[in-house]
């Protein structure tokens, strides 16, 4: 979280380095698809409730976004 004087507070289950879009983890510089991709990421997890790439540790949050695809989100049941 962002406060108005400048201070950020991350909480318990928000990964911010699943929202770095793969090209920016390549080294290459960041643009507006980079901005299309991390939209693509809250949505997920306002939709969702988890991250769109899980992962224990910083590294293993890296890999999973160059290397893997989100899961399917869960679908409401029938009625």
């Amino acid at each position: 979280i962002l406060f108005a004087d400048g201070q950020m507070e991350i909480q318990e289950g928000c990964s911010p380095e699943a929202y770095i879009a793969p090209e920016v983890l390549a080294g290459r510089p960041a643009d507006a698809r980079s901005d299309v991709f991390a939209f693509g990421c809250v949505l997920y997890r306002l939709l969702t409730g988890r991250d769109p790439f899980p992962g224990e540790t910083t590294e293993a949050v890296h890999r999973s976004v160059l290397e893997s695809e989100p899961a399917p989100a869960p679908t409401a049941p029938a009625g």
